[in-house]
């Protein structure tokens, strides 16, 4: 996983929801989690280019228009050395 402290994990919160963003990024500071914010797939991989080392779980969802989660991690995958955990979501 990415250089951290143990206390300040990074998340990376992939989700084309406005809604739900604003809900997690409301609650994962309270909980010590640093949140980066990307509303759909590609944006996603541009910041994992940006800041791979300091990305620690991915928590992306599955349903998201032009690239859904399972796409985007495909995507993901081949380019990127990847020891962090990506966790899928849906609120379908």
């Amino acid at each position: 996983m990415g250089e951290h402290n143990k206390h300040h994990l990074t998340v990376l919160l992939v989700d084309d929801d406005i809604d739900f963003r604003n809900i997690v990024a409301g609650k994962m500071p309270k909980f010590g989690y640093q949140l980066l914010i990307a509303e759909d797939g590609g944006t996603s991989v541009e910041m994992l280019r940006e800041s791979i080392s300091q990305i620690d779980l991915i928590l992306m969802d599955q349903m998201m228009p032009v690239i859904d989660g399972l796409q985007t991690f495909r995507n993901m995958k081949p380019e990127f050395e990847m020891d962090l955990y990506v966790w899928t979501l849906s609120s379908y």
